[in-house]
């Protein structure tokens, strides 16, 4: 008997939906992510995960550069995207009332005609419990600083979101609510970014507060945005908080943010309380960083990828000292098309990669092919992605729904055997408490030429010194301002020891 193709297509769709329900909503959900727009109105890129990646020039109808956010169905289907000032559909067209969602003082710079926020401000995540509809968050700028001279007079004071339901016409979309605020505040300029929960229904978003450590966090359920509790704790942030990258690890257990002033933090996170802990000394990096950095977790959760400016990092969270696994897997080889492909930010795709974006327009995307894999064991390809349209500086800002383990070995050879640099018997600093001179006595075999002693204090300035290649070395710290400093030392961009230091006056 001959099965008619339309009773086929029936009981394919039968066989997803059970799949989808019964089997594995995470193999589902992930196709959330599973398709991203990229470029400016006319000349802009359409890249789909579904099965192997896909790439096609497309009109998007609004532009996009450092803010960026996607979703798709369950299938991997595209429903709609958005700048942080506007949001468009399916169909490449300005979605019905998608119109003028960042209200304050952006809506007479950074989104005039159809451009985007340059910092990442915005994400979209579902509504809990409610069938199509969907929930953008973003940032607004505002000017609470103007007339401060040591400030940047622009900042965000407003977490706002909107309603988007996919019923409305004609299933193209529809904002339904919108400029709704669910905190007024003073705020980070960037790195606004949402957590799935451990329920796996429900989300967590997190909006820095500016000029402190502290961090609003919230609760996104089928009740709708709840008030953030505010959490304090780890090292604060300097009015230079622009252009950095926030991120949380896909198995939902790290929050980490970034940028070139106030370096990398990274803190612990429990996604079914929504509370941080536990920060880590702050990371800190050189000064050819530049202004912008990116920041990404392996699938496995285990490396972090930081990307500033000339370089690409990662750390091992399971290292005793973070920052002693510091491995640079990548420095910018100069390549243009027809502008510099210099490393900004960075997304895991649910093809289990890392891609990257360049600071300018380019035709380019680089790649880690292997993130899971230690070292250059990673493989990361510059410029390894080529678009048919220009992109600047884009990449979307999305929540993890769940990556599949990854099948991919690692090739060892990549990567040399290098002596032990987190055990502390390799370098002895003392005194910890100074005022004029410290002393740094080496135990080991290696290392001992091109080092550098870093000493970084709490608002993030840096101060260097040369250690020579002698077993013992006195430092004359008598002129460094007073204060705590975090002690690295340095050789080749390697922390072969850490430890913190009180200077006296």
């Amino acid at each position: 008997m001959r099965v008619s193709k339309k009773l086929k297509f029936r009981r394919l769709n039968i066989l997803s939906t059970f799949i989808c329900i019964f089997i594995s909503p995470l193999l589902c959900q992930k196709e959330r992510n599973a398709t991203w727009v990229l470029g400016n109105i006319k000349d802009g890129n359409l890249l789909k995960f579904k099965d192997s990646l896909s790439i096609s020039l497309i009109n998007p109808g609004i532009d996009f550069a450092g803010s960026n956010s996607s979703i798709s169905d369950t299938s991997g289907k595209l429903l709609f995207y958005t700048n942080s000032c506007w949001v468009a559909n399916a169909k490449y067209e300005l979605m019905k009332n998608g119109d003028t969602i960042n209200p304050g003082a952006a809506k007479f710079g950074e989104c005039d005609e159809f451009y985007g926020t340059s910092s990442p401000g915005c994400v979209i995540t579902e509504y809990p419990g409610v069938q199509d509809w969907y929930f953008i968050f973003n940032i607004d700028f505002d000017i609470p600083y103007f007339g401060i001279d040591s400030f940047i007079g622009y900042a965000p004071q407003r977490v706002m979101y909107h309603i988007v339901d996919m019923k409305r016409d004609s299933s193209k979309g529809e904002v339904i609510l919108k400029n709704q605020i669910a905190l007024y505040d003073t705020l980070g300029r960037a790195s606004l970014i949402a957590c799935r929960h451990a329920n796996k229904k429900d989300f967590w978003l997190i909006a820095p507060k500016s000029h402190t450590n502290c961090y609003f966090v919230f609760l996104v359920d089928e009740r709708g945005v709840h008030k953030p509790s505010l959490q304090c704790l780890g090292e604060r942030w300097s009015d230079l908080d622009t252009q950095g990258q926030a991120v949380f690890s896909p198995n939902g257990k790290h929050y980490a943010r970034m940028n070139k002033w106030n370096g990398l933090n990274i803190y612990d996170f429990n996604d079914s309380t929504g509370q941080l802990s536990n920060p880590r000394p702050r990371i800190m990096f050189d000064q050819d960083t530049f202004h912008v950095t990116g920041l990404s977790f392996s699938p496995n959760s285990r490396y972090l990828y930081a990307s500033p400016l000339y370089k690409v990092i990662q750390f091992d969270m399971e290292a005793p000292i973070i920052e002693s696994s510091r491995t640079v897997i990548a420095q910018y080889d100069g390549f243009r098309n027809p502008y510099g492909t210099i490393f900004y930010l960075s997304a895991l795709a649910p093809d289990g990669r890392i891609y990257i974006s360049a600071t300018s327009s380019t035709y380019n995307l680089h790649v880690i092919k292997k993130p899971d894999c230690p070292g250059k064991a990673s493989e990361i390809v510059q410029h390894g992605i080529t678009l048919p349209g220009f992109n600047f500086s884009s990449i979307p800002t999305q929540p993890h729904y769940g990556y599949l383990p990854s099948t991919y070995s690692c090739d060892s050879t990549l990567n040399e055997i290098k002596e032990d640099l987190t055990s502390k018997k390799l370098y002895e600093v003392f005194p910890t408490i100074a005022r004029d001179h410290i002393k740094i006595k080496y135990n080991g075999n290696q290392y001992l030429e091109d080092r550098t002693l870093h000493l970084t204090n709490q608002i993030g300035s840096q101060y260097l010194y040369k250690i020579s290649n002698q077993t013992f070395n006195e430092i004359d710290i008598s002129n460094l301002p007073s204060g705590l400093y975090f002690l690295q030392i340095v050789h080749k961009n390697k922390v072969l020891y850490q430890t913190k230091l009180v200077k006296c006056q």
